[in-house]
């Protein structure tokens, strides 16, 4: 990721498209297993190769998920799953969020702990942990 190459400029329009356009969610999948992921979706391919090269990451395509007949048309999307880099993006993007701050700040605490663990093994306590930071961010997100 090249965030160091961005202008102040250019991190502030990254932070606006997540605050209007983008989620920031933990989801679950099971056996204690969480994932944290961002993701931006716009119907104007350009915008999201835009911010796809800026950051050197490929680009997604999907169908749009109103799914209605007026507004069926392609739907592309930036995303970041892989939790050590999205713990950096979060880190370095929050100072310029607005509406999607909290989020960005629960996501960065369940990050620390996944990301920066000692073992593959989770405890109870930890586990316990990782459910209440998903379930804080599942609130923030309704």
């Amino acid at each position: 990721m090249v965030w160091e190459n961005l202008t102040e400029e250019e991190k502030g329009y990254f932070a606006g498209f997540l605050d209007g356009e983008g989620s920031i969610v933990i989801s679950e999948y099971g056996n204690g297993y969480y994932r944290a992921s961002m993701t931006i979706y716009n119907t104007d391919k350009e915008t999201i190769e835009y911010l796809c090269k800026k950051l050197d990451y490929s680009i997604d395509e999907g169908v749009d998920v109103r799914n209605d007949n007026r507004h069926n048309r392609n739907c592309y999307m930036f995303s970041i799953r892989r939790q050590d880099e999205l713990l950096r993006f979060l880190k370095k993007l929050k100072p310029y969020l607005v509406t999607k701050k909290e989020q960005a700040e629960v996501a960065i605490e369940f990050l620390d702990e996944v990301v920066n663990r000692e073992s593959h093994e989770y405890t109870d306590e930890k586990l316990e942990k990782l459910g209440e930071l998903r379930q804080k961010m599942v609130k923030l997100n309704e």
